[in-house]
């Protein structure tokens, strides 16, 4: 990482760090005893390519000269390394004509089918995992060799050693979409029986699920007759770690992720067995993903995963189900109990974050979010965990500004608005984090305006002028200046006060920083308030 980052500027010192590096690289690589050294040397060829593209151009026909002693390495580390730098440099050709291509796609070829011919696993191996990326970025180069390659992976599907098949597994979603048409009429069937037979197996079926969902974003209705067994190994997976009281496998919800996308009407049939096993495992980020993209596809799915998932939201953030808005049931959320489950930290900060941003981001359209806000989710702006502070304040300025209840009149409505506001400003202009303060003061959006534009409100925002931080110094400025319209008896004469006191810093101080500081803040108070 630290070489990637010192060879982004591009001068005549940087050409020399790559040239040094990149041969010292080379030696490492060459027979050196030292499997550190050699790893080391993948690592930091892979890091050149990848931040200065134009200048390693030039060196891939060294190594692609090179490079097989790692690819056939005895530690699979170093070989995932150097498919790693394969990938990379396959890359910056694509980007790139050359009739040197052509041959430098047929020596790699040429490498990994050797390599298959070898008695040695991690030849093999090795093989597999640069034709992986030879498929991926080599253009068309493996048109003619597409047949060929789909009989090998066959050949090679039930080979003993679970590394081998693993790679297999993991290049079948990369076959189907290098060319879905030959694919489907050719090979779809011997693959996808394969796969779903795969889903058995404690070792295979983490990649076969993710491999199947892949597939089928590549290949799309033509997936269909395997639906019914596919479902049928996600359910049973749900079931049995929902019975044993285990973390369902992240690539179970990739999976169903992938097929709601590709045939999300062939799935609305399983939709709702689906949703009672998947809500079962408990909140996660691969849970939240998935039930995103089965309510993007499947409509008819919305209303009841924002039920389910609103619940699961409430009992980490509040401690009881969530009550709607209206409802005959609703009583208040008690202060008390969201402050102690607080301050008891019964979640991880990680849960509680999760459930702060679904909460902002999910659609939870026709769901007014407001009293949740006001009654559990603004205390969260006093969490001593920073990342939950940040999450909650992201969502609360979200969630209420898209609310309806920011354009009400009634007294209700004002009171829950200037309550959360004016907990949102305490945060914007007084957290001990200034990353947090520049969080709350640059999401204050329009719909805020007319509430900020009162006096109580106008006095707590303009504090923020006098934070050390000048990114929040230069929201401040945006948003007073937007409501110069709506409050220039208050606005007018702060701004007026903001600019004199830009132009005799920029005129009296010394400091370069301070100088930027007040040009920008300058240019942003006449440009936002041109009749100043």
């Amino acid at each position: 990482i630290a070489i990637g980052k010192l060879v982004l500027e591009s001068d005549d010192n940087t050409s020399k760090l790559i040239d040094f590096e990149v041969k010292r690289s080379f030696e490492w690589l060459q027979g050196d005893p030292n499997e550190l050294r050699r790893h080391a040397s993948m690592l930091i060829l892979n890091a050149l390519i990848l931040n200065a593209p134009t200048l390693m151009y030039g060196y891939i026909s060294q190594i692609f000269n090179l490079i097989w002693v790692a690819v056939h390495d005895n530690k699979i580390v170093i070989r995932e390394a150097a498919a790693e730098v394969l990938k990379s440099s396959l890359q910056v050709m694509l980007q790139r004509d050359s009739p040197l291509h052509m041959s430098w796609y047929s020596r790699v070829w040429e490498e990994a089918i050797k390599g298959l011919s070898s008695n040695s696993l991690e030849s093999v191996h090795g093989s597999f995992l640069t034709l992986h990326e030879l498929i991926a970025y080599s253009g068309k180069f493996i048109n003619s060799k597409y047949a060929e390659l789909c009989t090998i992976y066959l050949n090679y599907k039930d080979h003993r050693e679970h590394l081998i098949r693993k790679a297999i597994i993991q290049t079948i979603p990369t076959l189907s979409e290098y060319d879905p048409d030959t694919f489907v009429t050719m090979y779809l069937d011997r693959f996808a029986t394969y796969l779903i037979a795969q889903l058995r197996r404690d070792r295979e079926k983490y990649y076969a699920f993710s491999a199947i969902g892949y597939m089928a974003k590549s290949i799309e209705s033509k997936i269909n007759p395997y639906i019914p067994d596919i479902i049928a190994n996600i359910k049973e997976n749900l079931l049995s770690k929902n019975k044993s009281k285990q973390q369902a496998d992240p690539q179970v919800f990739e999976c169903i992720s992938l097929l709601s996308i590709s045939v999300g009407r062939t799935l609305s049939t399983y939709a709702n067995e689906l949703l009672d096993l998947m809500i079962g495992m408990g909140l996660s980020a691969p849970l939240v993903q998935a039930l995103t993209d089965l309510s993007t596809n499947i409509s008819s799915v919305l209303p009841i995963v924002q039920s389910r998932l609103l619940d699961m939201i409430s009992v980490v953030l509040s401690g009881q189900n969530y009550i709607p808005s209206g409802s005959p049931l609703k009583n208040p959320i008690p202060e008390s109990s969201v402050k102690d489950l607080i301050k008891l930290e019964l979640y991880n900060s990680d849960l509680v974050v999760l459930s702060l941003d679904t909460l902002g981001k999910f659609n939870f359209f026709g769901h007014s979010l407001s009293e949740f806000i006001y009654e559990c989710v603004i205390y969260y702006l006093e969490d001593h965990r920073l990342n939950v502070r940040r999450s909650a304040a992201l969502t609360c300025c979200k969630l209420l500004s898209e609310d309806p209840i920011c354009h009400q009149t009634s007294a209700h409505a004002i009171r829950v608005i200037n309550d959360v506001l004016f907990k949102l400003l305490m945060a914007g202009v007084a957290d001990s984090d200034s990353t947090i303060r520049h969080t709350v003061i640059s999401n204050l959006d329009s719909n805020f305006d007319l509430h900020l534009a009162q006096t109580t409100n106008f006095k707590t925002l303009s504090l923020g002028m006098n934070d050390e931080y000048f990114p929040v110094r230069e929201a401040t400025i945006e948003v007073i200046s937007r409501f110069a319209h709506t409050n220039p008896a208050s606005a007018l004469p702060f701004l007026r006060k903001e600019l004199i006191k830009a132009l005799t810093e920029l005129e009296y101080s010394n400091e370069s920083r301070v100088k930027q500081e007040n040009s920008k803040m300058i240019g942003l108070i006449i440009t936002s308030s041109p009749t100043l």
